[in-house]
């Protein structure tokens, strides 16, 4: 009876979980990212939660945690909901985001040349300090830091971040609305059932901005985002804000709020554009990161700050690896984007090409694409220059320091597999290389999937066969613990070389009962 209780139990806390991997994997995915960046000691703690469609995941790092429910500081995070907030002023008409922020605050009209709109308020383009110079208590004590710093605010044609820009909307909503903008987000956050989310009134640090004296939890956040991705309307005007910023495409994450173009690559090696956006808070280091078409959404919120490169990073890698474990997707990344032209009529050999080189398990891949699939950001073009020995070099259209410019590459094409080298230091060394699409997808997709050793006493106990943009991976874990990801190129209905590991072919058998094949000394048969 003890073990059906428990086991209702279970289900009804993972009732919304529906993975593509092991929950035990996808733990050990998140502690050795986490891990690899944040350093836990003493009081620290921080929280994920992972919103995909329907489902959520959740998980707690750190020592002395109560409850998932636990409250931290959001900080720059409150910007998703003044967005919200400000979307419904405009549509009940109290707002315009071309208003001027004269028309709700006259006393700073002759004291500011520039016409700050609301809209710049929204996007970060504004010139202010992130923080008040001393005790800021209220809205009142704004609105006098204000009129005494004569043009303190003003507009800034670069991106400028300054939580202030939050505190000015704030005293906006309290003038459009004629209530406190807390009773204004006690609604808001009542509306979506935020039982845990609310303003500290008496918050330590007293030179910190308003909107910075805001709490939440992770499960508030995550149910707050996935609420507004189920309205298209909704998610695309609160994330609209972010499109104006001059570095709407860049994938490392800078600066703290962007909007971007990714492109996610299913496992049939199907390409997809969608909009990510993200934004973080300095103070604690806390983001969140949404895919609005996806309806998938990471929030991270700690209560301690790591360091710009560690947060980045942590970003990137949660991002990359809650695609994969979540939605079964990787990440296209164009921040090498090339665009190879042809320059002479010598040879045509890469005259269709459009392609990025791209840093893949520690080996720089050469990755060619239809051009209507390119990220639309600002290109690096080349020109392609050949030599008598069919090598080439790539020539810069406008940056005439580009390193690129004197490297030397040729095409080699061994065993199915096309490589680009790089011939520099006197030698060839693998740069990039492409695999063929296999030519025995029917048979090989019956391939797929865990292998179980028959050896008991085996020291791999089960491998997986993947399918990986367009060609076979073989997973599993050596006798050292590190994870194997070998290429499996079918030259065959029924064997296959391993790239990678001496050309070794792996030679498949079936029978009535079961599928199998060798492996280093070993007996692997097809599991349920």
């Amino acid at each position: 009876m003890k073990a059906i209780v428990l086991a209702i139990i279970f289900f009804l806390i993972f009732q919304n979980l529906a993975l593509s991997k092991d929950l035990r994997d996808i733990n050990n995915d998140l502690n050795k990212v986490v891990d690899s960046s944040v350093n836990f000691e003493g009081d620290r703690r921080a929280s994920i939660y992972i919103a995909y469609g329907d489902k959520y995941f959740s998980k707690n790092f750190g020592r002395g945690f109560g409850n998932f429910s636990e409250k931290y500081d959001i900080g720059g995070l409150l910007r998703l909901f003044i967005g919200l907030g400000a979307i419904k002023l405009n549509e009940f008409g109290k707002i315009s985001f071309g208003d001027s922020i004269l028309k709700y605050l006259p006393e700073l009209k002759g004291k500011y040349q520039n016409n700050i709109k609301i809209s710049d308020l929204l996007e970060d383009h504004t010139y202010l300090p992130y923080s008040y110079p001393y005790k800021i208590s209220s809205t009142e004590d704004l609105l006098n830091f204000l009129v005494r710093n004569v043009n303190i605010l003003r507009y800034d044609e670069l991106y400028n971040r300054s939580q202030i820009s939050s505190d000015i909307l704030l005293l906006i909503i309290e003038r459009s609305e004629k209530i406190s903008f807390k009773d204004f987000f006690d609604d808001l956050f009542k509306e979506f059932d935020l039982n845990n989310t609310g303003f500290y009134d008496n918050q330590k640090g007293e030179e910190f901005p308003i909107s910075s004296r805001f709490y939440s939890s992770p499960e508030n956040i995550g149910k707050f985002l996935s609420s507004i991705m189920t309205n298209k309307k909704n998610y695309e005007k609160i994330f609209r804000r972010f499109e104006n910023t001059p570095y709407d495409q860049d994938l490392y994450f800078t600066p703290s709020f962007i909007s971007q173009n990714i492109t996610l690559v299913d496992e049939n090696n199907v390409y997809n554009k969608y909009n990510l956006y993200y934004q973080y808070d300095d103070s604690t280091s806390s983001f969140v990161l949404v895919i609005p078409q996806k309806r998938f959404a990471i929030v991270f919120l700690s209560n301690f700050p790591i360091s710009f490169d560690k947060k980045d990073y942590l970003a990137k890698e949660l991002l990359k690896i809650s695609l994969k474990d979540f939605l079964n997707l990787d990440v296209f990344d164009y921040r090498s984007n090339l665009s190879l032209k042809k320059i002479e009529d010598k040879n045509d050999f890469l005259s269709s090409y459009k392609g990025f080189f791209e840093n893949r398990k520690g080996i720089i891949e050469f990755h060619v694409v239809d051009k209507d699939l390119m990220c639309n950001m600002n290109k690096k073009f080349y020109f392609v220059k050949f030599f008598n020995d069919s090598s080439f070099s790539l020539i810069p259209l406008e940056d005439n320091n580009d390193y690129v410019k004197n490297l030397r590459f040729r095409f080699t094409y061994i065993n199915g597999v096309r490589y680009l080298d790089l011939l520099n230091f006197g030698q060839n060394i693998l740069f990039a290389r492409e695999i063929e699409e296999p030519k025995y997808s029917d048979i090989w997709k019956e391939r797929l999937g865990k292998w179980i050793s028959v050896n008991k006493n085996s020291l791999i106990k089960d491998v997986e066969i993947k399918k990986f943009r367009g060609f076979y991976m073989l997973d599993y874990i050596d006798s050292e613990g590190e994870k194997m990801n070998l290429v499996l190129m079918p030259v065959s209905d029924n064997s296959a070389k391993l790239i990678d590991f001496g050309d070794l072919v792996v030679n498949f058998g079936s029978n009535d009962q079961n599928m199998s094949f060798n492996f280093l000394g070993d007996e692997f048969i097809k599991g349920n």
